[in-house]
């Protein structure tokens, strides 16, 4: 009898304490598929779940991983009256909860969360609106060797974890991405609401090279005028990164994703079109600016990856401050918000992404294009080296299959096309003098012809900018 009263508070207590441990969610609310990976180890080895960014920082840092954030400024640097910014941190050293050590190593862990300015204070946005997207995560699954993305949403009372998916999912998402022809279809899947930004399915980081215009930097902290930070906040700031260390930990992470063989996997088992979209199309963006702040420059730089694409070569190109500032009340530039002339760093310009250039040499790596290809094709609108409409369009002349003669098919349909895009590229393929020698020339010939702008030429050097 005490035998079997034993055994039935124990399976009483068992079955209660099963029930009160944190519970990851998917998106239908029902218990997520376990994961193998630090968050879903982290999360599932709590009684309670984190109920916001302090509780899982707190639960790492105990663990002994290092976790430190960057800071960005939301709306600007130079525009900090509401109190927008994020900070984004990178998670590091061997997690030892319940399931054995797991080793976390550069650009493998992330997360990101944000801060609002409530009576002149900027303070960590922590509180669980219904609906409020609290704390978002994207970590490296060990056995899918890509990775997961995780969420904290509000509930209104309190906060619920949600596994959402993986880089496979976000892929499948922007499978019909610049190749959908019917306005009935969205171009964008419904999986995880990730997709829209980390389109390749890892970190991003839009202002990824120098001078990071909108990023915490040693030499250049962010402004907080004329609102104060919470006591929360300055505990923060006070192990900011450098933007420039954040930037080296996300490459990582792009790189290790890039490399992943289960990730190259599953963009082989996806159409041609989808795979050469890279290379004709943008799937992510940077950022990039003149390296020296607009006050007291006496010359702006404008990156040569906003000029022809990294590829075909090329070299920054000066412009001095005087025309640039001429050229900024000549197009009555200015931010609604603050009405400043311009940002941070002058030339803030879009261009091709660091993932979708380590995409394009995954492509000549994997001898699906060679790069006499691409570089043809990326001479097409060459001054346009992101976001050209004209060499985005004949994407959708590639065949779906990369069988043994789809450089043909894609030439003939080329020919077949009445647009002028299609004919120059039709001959670029079928001439043997468009070489990569002269593509590249082309291209130096072009940017040299820039050094030194004359008023015309920067000008409409910024139109192209403000139209990008």
């Amino acid at each position: 009898m005490k035998l079997a009263l034993f055994t039935l508070l124990a399976l009483t207590f068992c079955s209660s304490n099963s029930w009160s441990m944190c519970q990851v969610l998917d998106s239908s609310g029902n218990p997520a598929l376990p994961q193998n990976d630090p968050v879903y180890a982290t999360l599932t080895g709590q009684i309670l779940c984190p109920q916001n960014v302090q509780n899982l920082k707190n639960i790492w840092m105990k663990a002994g991983l290092r976790v430190r954030p960057a800071m960005v400024a939301n709306r600007g640097r130079n525009n900090p009256k509401l109190g927008s910014f994020s900070f984004f941190e990178r998670v590091t050293g061997v997690l030892k909860l319940g399931r054995g050590p797991m080793t976390i190593n550069e650009g493998q862990l992330f997360f990101g969360h944000f801060t609002t300015a409530t009576n002149g204070t900027v303070d960590l946005d922590q509180v669980p609106d219904k609906g409020k997207l609290m704390i978002e995560v994207l970590v490296w699954n060990y056995d899918k060797k890509y990775f997961n993305f995780y969420e904290l949403i509000g509930g209104g009372d309190r906060a619920n974890w949600f596994y959402r998916g993986d880089s496979r999912d976000i892929l499948a998402d922007n499978r019909a991405l610049y190749l959908s022809n019917s306005p009935q279809k969205p171009p964008f899947g419904g999986r995880l609401r990730c997709s829209g930004c980390h389109s390749s399915g890892g970190p991003i980081m839009k202002e990824l090279a120098p001078p990071h215009n909108d990023w915490w930097a040693t030499s250049r902290p962010l402004i907080f005028t004329p609102n104060q930070t919470s006591k929360q906040v300055n505990y923060w700031v006070s192990d900011v990164m450098d933007s420039e260390e954040f930037s080296h930990a996300v490459k990582t992470g792009m790189v290790q994703l890039e490399q992943s063989l289960s990730y190259q996997n599953l963009k082989s088992s996806m159409s041609l079109p989808e795979q050469l979209r890279p290379l004709f199309c943008e799937t992510e963006i940077n950022i990039e600016s003149s390296p020296q702040p607009a006050e007291g420059a006496s010359s702006v730089t404008i990156s040569s990856a906003s000029v022809v694409n990294p590829f075909l070569g090329g070299s920054n190109i000066q412009v001095s401050s005087a025309s640039y500032q001429s050229l900024l009340g000549q197009f009555d530039s200015h931010f609604p918000e603050n009405g400043a002339r311009d940002a941070d760093h002058p030339w803030l310009t879009p261009v091709k992404g660091y993932s979708d250039l380590l995409a394009i040499k995954s492509l000549i790596d994997k001898h699906i294009v060679d790069l006499g290809f691409v570089l043809n094709v990326l001479a097409l609108d060459a001054k346009t080296p992101a976001f050209s409409k004209a060499r985005c369009d004949l994407l959708k002349l590639v065949p779906p299959a990369a069988s043994g003669n789809w450089k043909e098919e894609f030439i003939s349909s080329l020919k077949k096309s009445g647009t002028p895009a299609a004919q120059v590229l039709h001959g670029y393929l079928t001439d043997s003098k468009f070489d990569v020698e002269w593509q590249k020339a082309q291209a130096l010939k072009y940017v040299a012809s820039l050094q030194g702008a004359t008023p015309a030429k920067s000008s409409d050097l910024f139109r192209r900018l403000i139209h990008a």
